[in-house]
C-alpha cells in the first residue's frame, strides 16, 4: 500500500512539473488611420465594427483567421502586398494569405474569410508547405515566469481602399494566459 501511495505522489509531482500554461490572443484594440468620422468598436463578442466593415479574428499558432463583412455601399479593396504582421518583438513582416490573387475585392454587403500568416513562418519540407508556430500557445512554468510581466502584443496591419481612399487598420492582439 505504501508503494502505491508513493507511486501516486510521484505521478502527481511529475504531472505538476510538466504542467503548462495556455497562451491565448484576443483582439485588444484597433487603430484607424486616418480616423473615420464615427469611431468603430470592439463588441463583447470580439468583433470590431465600424461604418465600413465588421471583422472577427481567430488567432491561432498557425495563422490569424478572419471573417470580414463589408458594411458599406461601396466595394472594399485589400492589396495583399501592403498587409503586414508585427510580432511580439515589434518586427514587421510581409504576409501570405489564404485568399487567391494579389487583390481582394469585397463587394458591398458581402462577406469573405481567410487566414493571414507571416511569410517567415512558412516552411517548405519534404511533405510540402507547413506553418511554423507564430507564437507558443503552451508555456512551461519557466517560460510563463519570463513573460508574465510583459505585454505580448501582435498586430495585423491592413490597408483597405474604398473609392480609392486608403484607410489603414491596425488590429492589435494581446496575449493572456489561462
Amino acid at each position: 500500500m505504501k508503494k502505491l501511495v508513493v507511486l501516486a505522489l510521484m505521478i502527481v509531482c511529475c504531472v505538476g512539473l510538466m504542467a503548462k500554461e495556455t497562451l491565448f490572443l484576443k483582439l485588444d484594440k484597433v487603430t484607424v488611420n486616418p480616423k473615420l468620422k464615427v469611431d468603430g468598436k470592439i463588441g463583447e463578442d470580439g468583433v470590431y465594427a465600424d461604418a465600413n466593415l465588421a471583422i472577427s479574428w481567430a488567432p491561432q499558432t498557425d495563422g490569424f483567421s478572419f471573417e470580414l463583412t463589408n458594411r458599406s455601399k461601396t466595394a472594399l479593396v485589400i492589396q495583399w502586398e501592403e498587409v503586414s504582421f508585427v510580432n511580439a518583438d515589434n518586427i514587421s513582416s510581409r504576409v501570405v494569405h489564404s485568399s487567391s490573387g494579389k487583390v481582394l475585392t469585397v463587394e458591398p454587403e458581402a462577406k469573405t474569410d481567410g487566414t493571414v500568416v507571416p511569410l517567415e513562418h512558412l516552411a517548405l519540407g519534404k511533405k510540402g508547405w507547413s506553418v511554423e508556430p507564430i507564437y507558443a500557445d503552451r508555456l512551461s512554468d519557466e517560460e510563463f515566469e519570463a513573460i508574465k510581466n510583459k505585454d505580448l502584443i501582435y498586430k495585423v496591419v491592413i490597408p483597405i481602399r474604398k473609392n480609392n481612399i486608403k484607410t489603414t487598420y491596425t488590429f492589435v492582439f494581446k496575449a493572456f494566459v489561462e
